[in-house]
């Protein structure tokens, strides 16, 4: 379970009965320079693992070409929060870069930095 876990964790399959999906992203080199991310090969018996694999199911038979990933995210604290949300970022932009086909000129780079969660007066705003 995530509350369990002390770092983002990527999952690298989803399980039902017998059946294994592999997520087609390439963890070894999404997590590369992250510091506080690994990756996991148990979701967990439940939620978690049934959501993953249902995705990697759907994206299986329609023969999509997006990528998916599961991240489960430690309990924030004080400590950890700064280093979490980091690599989190990161994994989102790398995710970004994958993607399949062109962007249109309003898609852009998520305007978001760790500054952005750290300001505990900010109100939240449409990038939450």
């Amino acid at each position: 379970m995530a509350e369990k876990r002390s770092r983002l964790t990527i999952e690298s399959n989803g399980k039902y009965r017998r059946d294994v999906i592999h997520t087609a992203v390439n963890l070894e080199r999404l997590i590369n320079p992250l510091a506080t991310t690994t990756i996991s090969h148990d979701a967990g018996k439940f939620v978690c693992n049934r959501l993953y694999y249902s995705v990697l199911k759907h994206c299986q038979q329609k023969h999509s070409t997006n990528q998916c990933i599961f991240v489960h995210v430690p309990i924030l604290n004080a400590q950890n929060l700064e280093a979490i949300v980091k690599d989190f970022l990161l994994i989102l932009e790398k995710m970004q870069g994958m993607r399949v086909g062109r962007r249109t000129k309003d898609e852009g780079r998520m305007p978001i930095s760790v500054e952005h969660y750290k300001d505990e007066n900010r109100k939240p705003t449409d990038a939450d």
